[in-house]
């Protein structure tokens, strides 16, 4: 963002009162669009949230918007820049809180709402982001984080979104690590380059293989169709049974 178009923008949030900006910042982690019900999930003490939103469309900060969740109000910034201010002005502590609580809140909207799983993904991805970024890691949010993206992951390999699929499961093997625990997930990587990166779903279903025999450990139910649990990994029989089909 330019220096002075910042600086404008920046002026005019310093001009809300607290209450207006705290609703402002709690849209702003939710992205352009927001819900009015996200935000009193967000908000940490009673606030007359409709008066607050009417402000802020009466001051052109933001704008109603058509709204996913029956019975429910949305809103948009009118326009990107005013929420990337609102949101850099934010510590990362009360980002990677209210990215994490953010999460929960989308938990509650599912039956409304398309894409949940790599929504919650991201903003928990989010939430592990900033607190390392300032030294400190929990090791609860970091399982949560891994599994959503891992749940999100597989949900993209069983619609054939291939390359959702290869960046989702990256994401939460980033964040997890390569273990012999995450021997099925690795796998699953395999199944989702094979079509597009052949070479690399060798490789990353080799090593799986490998780290799956130094720990004595058999994979279970694996991602190749006709193999029975309790059968050990054979990479080379994995990347070529997803040439034919998908899982």
């Amino acid at each position: 963002m330019p220096p002075t178009i910042h600086a404008l923008i920046a002026a005019r949030l310093d001009q809300l009162d607290p209450t207006e900006r705290g609703v402002l910042e709690r849209g702003a982690v939710a992205g352009r669009v927001f819900h009015q019900s996200a935000v009193e999930y967000l908000v940490d003490e009673e606030r007359k949230l409709d008066l607050c939103l009417n402000t802020l469309v009466r001051k052109e900060l933001i704008q109603p918007h058509e709204a996913q969740i029956p019975g429910d109000n949305a809103f948009r910034f009118r326009h990107q820049l005013i929420r990337d201010a609102t949101y850099d002005a934010l510590p990362k502590t009360v980002r990677a809180e209210l990215h994490e609580r953010f999460a929960d809140w989308l938990e509650t909207c599912r039956p409304h709402m398309i894409e949940v799983d790599e929504l919650r993904s991201y903003h928990l991805e989010q939430a592990v982001r900033y607190q390392t970024e300032l030294g400190y890691t929990d090791p609860t949010l970091i399982k949560r984080a891994g599994d959503q993206l891992a749940v999100a992951g597989r949900r993209a390999l069983w619609r054939s979104d291939w390359r959702a699929a290869i960046n989702l499961l990256e994401r939460a093997l980033t964040l997890t690590g390569p273990t012999e625990l995450s021997v099925p997930l690795e796998l699953d990587l395999a199944n989702a380059c094979a079509l597009q990166e052949r070479e690399k779903a060798v490789v990353i279903a080799e090593a799986a293989a490998e780290r799956a025999k130094a720990a004595d450990e058999v994979a279970g139910e694996t991602p190749v169709r006709g193999r029975n649990k309790g059968t050990p990994v054979n990479s080379a029989d994995i990347v070529s049974s997803t040439t034919s089909a998908p899982p």
